[in-house]
């Protein structure tokens, strides 16, 4: 009898085991490690193949720290594992063939890549227009978060401008955010996209407005860091603007972290080199993937009150910005200078979050449109 009921509760536990492998659930009690090599990235990528599927899942577990060529000491010792369906990576058109190393012949090798909801169409189109002015012969992928009719048949009107369709669901952490989280969750799946067939790809906000066309600062530092280029800081550090639930995923040095300001990525130009794809992009897709690595709260609004802006947690979660700037400054050792230019400051953009009306959108037929920006991609 006693041997029996051995028997059914050893049954019970495998069967409790495979029924949350089958729906993705063991992720969620922290570090372990697989066996079982799977999917390839690159041919040049550093990042292991996954270290275990789970029916048409590939999970990426303890691998992080690996990738990375900055200081790790202070840093957690190990990460929760993160996973990714193998239909996503054939969204993304994985394995890729990256960029050798950002040098004079190809920094300039970019498109640019936006992506906008309805209530934020009318800021867009400065944007557009603005990039448009100074970058005529650029194309700009735009991605529709979600446009109206009158405006999705607008922006397949303008002249070097691909309206590119959007599916949230596609995505497992679109069923559970809203709002602003929603979008800045999934600007990493974006820039992943429009990576996929172009050597480099530069984000930008709707609130970004080119005021000039010189990006030699800029180029200087893609050769400088080999692939990553922000363009200016903000008032307080990542620490305190990130989930601590975020450091499971993403470990970092916490002391550094209260030291840097961090970076804003409502402009940033991302290179499809091994350094940059290892170190940040890779690890930013996964997050993404799961809501309580990129958005453990969807809180953006900070309490920084009296507490220091630097040194304290403010309650609250910048998303992307907060996850981006995990992964860089680990990967530069925390010296974010190394991918800092001064576009803002040089006056070549700046940021109007509202509709100005100061740049006129040019509108092309079929065969003006697809004749712009062949050669940068």
């Amino acid at each position: 009898m006693g041997q029996y009921y051995l028997i059914r509760v050893a049954c019970c536990v495998v069967a409790v085991y495979i029924l949350c492998l089958s729906h993705n659930l063991l992720s969620n009690f922290g570090p372990r490690r697989y066996s079982s090599p799977q999917r390839t990235l690159s041919k040049d990528t550093l990042i292991e193949k996954a270290n275990i599927s789970v029916g048409n899942f590939f999970v990426y577990s303890d691998f992080y720290k690996k990738c990375i060529d900055g200081e790790s000491k202070g840093m957690n010792t190990n990460s929760y594992p993160l996973e990714t369906d193998e239909s996503l990576m054939d969204m993304f058109r994985f394995p890729w063939n990256f960029v050798k190393n950002v040098n004079r012949n190809n920094v300039d090798h970019f498109v640019f890549a936006m992506a906008c909801s309805e209530n934020h169409y009318n800021e867009s189109r400065d944007a557009i227009a603005s990039t448009q002015k100074f970058f005529p012969d650029r194309r700009i992928l735009f991605y529709d978060w979600g446009l109206n009719p009158e405006q999705k048949m607008e922006v397949q009107g303008l002249c070097g401008v691909d309206c590119k369709p959007f599916n949230f669901s596609e995505f497992p952490a679109a069923a559970s955010l809203r709002g602003r989280p929603l979008y800045q969750a999934h600007k990493i799946f974006v820039i992943m996209d429009a990576m996929a067939d172009n050597d480099a790809v530069f984000w930008i906000d709707t609130s970004v407005r080119f005021m000039s066309n010189n990006l030699t600062s800029a180029y200087n530092k893609a050769i400088e860091s080999d692939g990553i280029v922000y363009f200016s800081k903000t008032t307080h550090s990542t620490f305190a603007v990130t989930h601590p639930s975020t450091y499971n995923f993403i470990p970092t040095n916490l002391t550094a972290q209260k030291k840097l300001n961090q970076l804003a990525t409502n402009a940033a130009l991302y290179y499809k080199t091994r350094k940059i794809f290892d170190g940040v992009l890779w690890w930013w897709f996964l997050c993404a993937l799961r809501k309580d690595c990129i958005s453990p709260t969807t809180e953006m609004i900070c309490d920084f009150g009296l507490r220091d802006r630097m040194l304290e947690y403010a309650g609250c979660h910048r998303v992307d910005q907060s996850v981006a700037n995990l992964l860089v400054s680990n990967l530069y050792g925390f010296e974010i200078e190394r991918c800092l230019a001064s576009l803002r400051e040089d006056g070549v953009f700046k940021i109007k979050r509202h509709p100005t009306h100061y740049y006129q959108l040019r509108q092309c037929s079929e065969s003006e449109k697809f004749s712009i920006g062949t050669e940068a991609t």
